[in-house]
């Protein structure tokens, strides 16, 4: 026999309730689901209703860590795999929940993308070699990275030497009293730090600054 023997307000949050079945705590509830199930004291649950009523309140709380985590910012789906890893989720509610947010259009690696390479224009510009090192580490696929970042080229061709020609610009102030051919080498080690390629890298250097 499985029979609710007591409903309780949680002491922390009022609007959650922990259900104890034949005189043991079984499982914790929002209060819509108390409604939505017409739990009370005195209720029958089989088995089965323990274990999906269980799988609905720990998914519903993952869910909401989840929804927490990417409305500060997009995450790609490896993301949040590695935070439900974090979080402790079985193998079952991490699947119920990527789905859901596929649904719901939460993840979308291709969107990811496009929003990290416009980050990196924006406030932390990088070249290309370093934002296609952090999508990899993002879990992002070689096919979307190479996919993207071809299309995004075609879009803006001169775009990323513009991008060096202003950092190095900005770098460039610094070195004012070191003979030209260290202020090359500076800029290209600079540069290449930030993951710009070498052509891009040369052109830059060579705009900048004139042939002895």
């Amino acid at each position: 026999m499985n029979q609710i023997t007591a409903i309780t307000p949680q002491r922390n949050n009022k609007t959650r309730f922990n259900i104890s079945v034949d005189g043991k705590f079984s499982f914790a509830a929002d209060a819509e689901t108390v409604i939505k199930e017409k739990l009370k004291i005195g209720k029958d649950l089989t088995p089965k209703d323990i274990d999906r009523l269980k799988f609905k309140n720990e998914t519903g709380l993952l869910l909401n860590r989840v929804l927490a985590l990417i409305s500060r910012r997009p995450h790609s789906k490896k993301e949040i795999e590695q935070f439900l890893h974090k979080k402790h989720a079985t193998d079952r509610e991490k699947e119920h929940i990527l789905n859901k947010l596929e649904d719901l259009k939460y993840i979308n690696d291709e969107e990811f993308v496009k929003w990290w390479i416009d980050q990196r224009r924006t406030f932390r510009p990088k070249g290309k070699i370093a934002i296609r090192q952090e999508l990899r580490q993002k879990g992002i696929s070689e096919a979307t990275i190479k996919n993207i970042l071809e299309n995004d080229q075609k879009n803006s061709q001169n775009s990323e030497f513009i991008l060096a020609l202003s950092l190095a610009q900005k770098r460039l102030a610094r070195y004012t009293k070191i003979p030209s051919q260290e202020v090359k080498q500076k800029l290209s080690r600079f540069l290449a730090s930030r993951g710009f390629e070498w052509e891009i890298v040369k052109e830059t250097i060579d705009s900048l600054i004139k042939k002895d």
